[in-house]
């Protein structure tokens, strides 16, 4: 006789082998292939066979991966962190085999497979943890089996099960049961509850979101939402409800593959618990009706302390109720075995601190959150107040800021008006990264009566104009011939140029009749601010890293002026000037505020010039914002500047502030 790990296997032959012994169950069928294990941890199937002159006497499957992977089966990075753990801490795992065929020499064949398993398989894992005979065997000797795995070195624990046969008369069925559970399983039908099964993704997320309740109420770990799913595509995996006038009481998983009904992952809800509606007795009377009705041979419950003198209350509640269902107790051993102490150790205190992650990690969240802390780098909107213009002080509340920790969005391009009734409204651009590629759209918001921007919702629009483009930027409000017109910037990908429009806001207040820039040069426009005189509008905008003018009659067709207002060159601005900003300063005169850069965004500030005509600037001396603040610990720009009443208010992005891959951030862009 000889043990041979097969390289492939035929899978209906193997089913068709497994499913003359009544004791198969779905994990020593091919079915265990669609099981989350495999299909959603990753674990990798192993096949071997007994043979004995050329006749197959026995076959098992186990399976191989890493037992960690569930927890961080939510993450976007699982499908890196399931490779990566199934390589550090591969684990194997046998359950409810070996399946021998050859009864007269079913212990010597159990003997080979044990020893092939401890010397050619397991030894490339940490560990193997609860081998499980296949205990629906009612001929299987149990001491016996616990004998040879202990002989080659492998630790027993005792552990049970109520397994209750399902495939005589409904009627003895019913009797057998526990008294208490008939009576539970009338009193919830009394009271209007029933069973349905699960076969849409509304009443999967009720199954999961009870689990989630009762996690918390156990003060155990939430389970992973994609483990669900993938047990709801199972075609081996039925999942029940049970609901009293459209609320959820309990839940019941069950593996139907082969003759055995096994269940598993029971919830109830907060709700049954605190109204002591008796649904999960019904639940489980109607598996085992259900189970009687398909023509299962038994179901199990999987899983109690067989001995009440050594159970914990909560081992004892379980115990007791299991119990009720008239299932014949079975007493068994399983059995573990560690082959790498070093990883196993590792893995051991991953698992306590995967176990204690969520509170600490939530913990830590919040620490942040309260701190303003940013995992990444973050651009917030940002103000300051000023009495001449000139200086400008810092204000402590933030304007606009991500509310998002992983992913954050980024704020840039603020234009704040003074409505007709006093209140401020701003326009601004903000970004987030959607599958690795930056998404910009302009969205608008309003100062409430405690002095907090609240966001209300994307640009109010009567058309799909803006829906076509990838980036929408530069928004910019200008009440020019008896109309509100809103101009911006958009491109149809992050890499094609940019085109300038404008649009009009109607009665209803939304903005609408889309129409592009007419420019009489050629380089593309892509920030802007804009200053009405008279009948004329002059557009101050980027032109060669330098800001130039353009000035429009109508709004439409711009003519460019000649010279630049503003030239780089001078300490502080070598690399460029962009972002402008023009507000009318004392004594009739212009105050273009800019940003200024020597490499890149790192350490850029905003600087100011002065003009009598609006063509011919004067800089002035110093900076009127550094990036020395909180939460600008990267640079400033975007500067936008509004006179309110005797003072002027600047609004503005701050770059970066204070987050934890600072370090890298500023090694990446120095």
């Amino acid at each position: 006789m000889e043990i041979i790990e097969l390289t492939s296997a035929d899978l209906n032959a193997w089913d068709e082998r497994a499913l003359t012994v009544p004791e198969i169950t779905n994990y020593q069928l091919s079915a265990v292939l669609h099981h989350p294990t495999s299909s959603l941890d990753g674990f990798s199937p192993i096949y071997l066979i007994a043979k004995e002159n050329d006749c197959v006497v026995g076959q098992t499957i186990l399976l191989v991966g890493c037992d960690l992977n569930r927890s961080f089966a939510d993450s976007f990075a699982f499908p890196f962190l399931k490779k990566l753990l199934n390589h550090l801490f591969p684990t194997h795992r046998l359950l409810y085999g070996p399946i021998i065929f050859k009864r007269s020499n079913y212990y010597q064949i159990l003997e080979a497979f044990v020893k092939y398993l401890d010397t050619h398989t397991f030894p490339s894992s940490v560990s193997v943890r609860n081998i499980m005979p296949p205990i629906h065997d009612t001929e299987l000797d149990h001491e016996k089996t616990r004998a040879i795995y202990e002989k080659h070195g492998f630790t027993s624990r005792k552990w049970g099960s109520f397994i209750t046969q399902v495939d005589g008369d409904i009627e003895d069925l019913w009797r057998k049961i526990g008294k208490e559970s008939r009576s539970k399983v009338r009193k919830a039908k009394k009271q209007g509850v029933s069973i349905i099964e699960v076969t849409d993704i509304d009443n999967l997320k009720r199954y999961y979101r009870m689990s989630l309740t009762l996690s918390k109420r156990n003060g155990l770990p939430s389970k992973a939402w994609n483990a669900f799913l993938h047990c709801h595509t199972d075609p081996n995996t039925k999942i029940f409800l049970s609901v009293q006038n459209g609320i959820t009481i309990s839940g019941q998983m069950a593996l139907t593959a082969g003759k055995i009904l096994i269940l598993g992952a029971v919830t109830t809800s907060d709700y049954a618990v605190q109204h002591k509606v008796p649904g999960n007795d019904l639940m489980q009377w109607h598996v085992l009706e259900w189970a009687h009705n398909n023509g299962y041979h038994s179901v199990d419950s999987v899983g109690v302390s067989p001995d009440p003198s050594n159970q914990t209350s909560k081992e004892a509640g379980i115990y007791n109720f299991k119990k009720r269902w008239g299932g014949e107790l079975v007493c068994y051993y399983s059995f573990s075995k560690v082959y790498n102490n070093f990883q196993h150790s590792l893995r051991e205190k991953s698992k306590l601190a995967i176990k204690a992650g969520p509170k600490k990690i939530k913990n830590a969240f919040n620490l942040i959150k309260k701190n303003r802390i940013k995992i990444f780098p973050v651009d917030r909107i940002l103000s300051a107040t000023s009495h001449d213009g000139i200086s400008f002080q810092r204000d402590t509340n933030v304007c606009i800021e991500t509310k998002y920790t992983m992913r954050p969005e980024m704020f840039y391009f603020p234009d704040v008006r003074i409505l007709p009734n006093g209140n401020l409204e701003m326009f601004f651009h903000v970004s987030r990264k959607i599958r690795g590629k930056w998404k910009g759209t302009i969205s608008y918001a309003t100062l409430d009566k405690n002095s907090n921007w609240s966001v209300h919702s994307n640009l109010k629009s009567n058309t799909n104009f803006l829906a076509g483009f990838q980036h929408v930027q530069a928004p910019r409000i200008v009440e020019f011939c008896d109309e509100t017109l809103l101009y911006f910037c958009a491109r149809k990908e992050i890499k094609a140029p940019f085109f300038a429009f404008v649009m009009s806001k109607s009665t209803s207040g939304e903005f609408s009749d889309p129409r592009p820039l007419l420019f009489d040069f050629k380089h593309q426009v892509e920030d802007f601010c804009f200053y009405r005189s008279n009948n004329t509008l002059r557009m101050y905008f980027c032109y060669k890293r330098n800001i130039h003018s353009a000035v429009s009659e109508n709004g439409l067709s711009w003519k460019m002026e000649d010279g630049a207002r503003i030239q780089r060159g001078q300490p502080g601005m070598t690399a460029r000037v962009d972002n402008p900003s023009i507000v009318e300063a004392k004594d009739g005169l212009l105050r273009l505020y800019y940003r200024g850069a020597e490499k890149n965004a790192l350490h850029c500030c905003i600087y100011s010039a002065i003009s009598e005509n609006g063509l011919d600037f004067s800089i002035e001396d110093g900076i009127r914002m550094n990036y020395n603040g909180k939460y600008e610990r990267h640079g400033v720009g975007f500067p936008n500047v509004i006179k309110l009443g005797d003072t002027w208010k600047m609004f503005y992005t701050g770059y970066w502030g204070k987050h934890l891959l600072e370090p890298y951030t500023i090694f990446k862009w120095s």
